[in-house]
């Protein structure tokens, strides 16, 4: 499977090279990007590598990112986001848009890509490979709610109660009927509004939408599929072609190759899932074929998510920001949102229920779009 992996990756890789202007690669250091970047110096390519990271810690990949570009040999420029800095953006961010978009990503998005349009007209990308290659923490989630769910069921009151937010938000989705969401995008609703939710908060409200097509029986599989049809597409890819034409650049996905992404499905689960025993370590196929151009130090490592310290940012320099876009009166002027269940996600949030943060961010975007 790892020969047939990297040959085709390889074909992959070479076609979405051919250019008559500089080409560039969006590195963030994880498998993925780095990936798609060590097969694109392989190539022999002029290439140069781009990065975008934050002030604070916990999120920022740059000294992973400029290890893999030194590594490799590949130019490297970064780009660092502030909170004052994304302040300044917000107001922006509509147009780039045209629609209230609501993934916290779209800034940084913009960012990185304004910094690789000032050397290059196009450059790489890693996006797909998380969906293929089952990547996303929400995907262990996914298996552990089909096996265990009629007993996490019973437990839900106490889960609620646990400190971890995100355990809190699964007893609180336990709880709810289980038509009221659907199961394979059950993993994935504690990132957004459940439907619950959103008919709490507008009266105009319809049935969960379901997915015309025909889902796999595993867990992962079928959660998988979904994103792969709907989130990708709606959210991450929109996110980049929008974001990057703003500064005319041009994002090239080599792992959403048609060819590669045949190849991909037909990958058994039990080389898309991590091992028994090393839970962190997602993608060990993709992982492995990494391990022939990175030392086992940049490839084994945490997985990372390209996104912003969003409950902080919100509890400091975005707080005027949100406060504005999210009063409840304003919202239901606005949108015929009930004032109540904002009010009750504010006092939430204030009492350190930091998962409501995308909520409120949410909220706030929609918000802003008609200001």
């Amino acid at each position: 499977a790892e020969e047939v992996l990297i040959t085709q990756l390889r074909r992959s890789v070479a076609s979405h090279l051919v250019s008559d202007v500089p080409v560039g690669v969006f590195l963030s250091g994880g498998t993925d990007s780095s990936l798609v970047a060590a097969l694109a110096v392989q190539e022999g390519q002029p290439l140069q590598a781009f990065s975008l990271g934050f002030e604070e810690a916990a999120y920022n990949e740059l000294p992973y990112a400029e290890a893999v570009a030194r590594h490799l040999g590949l130019p490297w420029e970064k780009e660092v986001l502030s909170a004052h800095r994304a302040a300044s953006l917000l107001m922006e961010m509509p147009k780039w848009y045209d629609e209230p978009f609501g993934d916290v990503s779209a800034l940084p998005t913009y960012l990185v890509s304004r910094l690789a349009a000032r050397s290059v007209k196009v450059v790489l990308a890693g996006d797909g490979g998380d969906e293929l290659f089952w990547g996303y923490g929400r995907y262990p989630w996914a298996k552990r709610i089909a096996t265990w769910r009629p007993l996490l069921s019973l437990s839900a009151p106490v889960l609620t109660r646990l400190p971890s937010p995100r355990i809190q938000r699964v007893g609180k989705l336990l709880d709810l009927p289980a038509q009221a969401i659907p199961e394979h995008i059950f993993s994935q609703e504690q990132y957004a509004f459940s439907w619950a939710e959103i008919q709490q908060l507008h009266d105009d409200f319809r049935e969960p939408w379901h997915s015309p097509y025909t889902l796999p029986e595993h867990p992962v599989a079928r959660q998988s599929m979904w994103d792969f049809l709907h989130y990708l597409p709606d959210d991450l890819l929109t996110k980049v072609d929008r974001a990057s034409m703003q500064h005319s650049l041009e994002v090239r996905v080599p792992l959403l190759d048609k060819a590669f992404v045949e190849l991909a499905w037909q990958v058994a689960p039990a080389l898309k899932y991590p091992t028994p025993g090393n839970p962190i370590q997602y993608k060990p196929l993709l992982r492995r074929v990494l391990r022939r151009f990175l030392p086992p130090a940049f490839v084994e490592r945490r997985k990372w998510g390209f996104t912003i310290p969003l409950a902080q940012w919100l509890q400091s320099s975005l707080r005027d920001w949100l406060l504005t876009y999210t009063e409840p009166h304003y919202l239901q002027q606005q949108y015929g949102l009930h004032p109540q269940p904002i009010r009750k996600l504010h006092k939430a949030f204030v009492q350190r229920k930091t998962y409501l943060a995308t909520r409120l961010w949410l909220l706030a975007v929609l918000g802003s779009f008609r200001s």
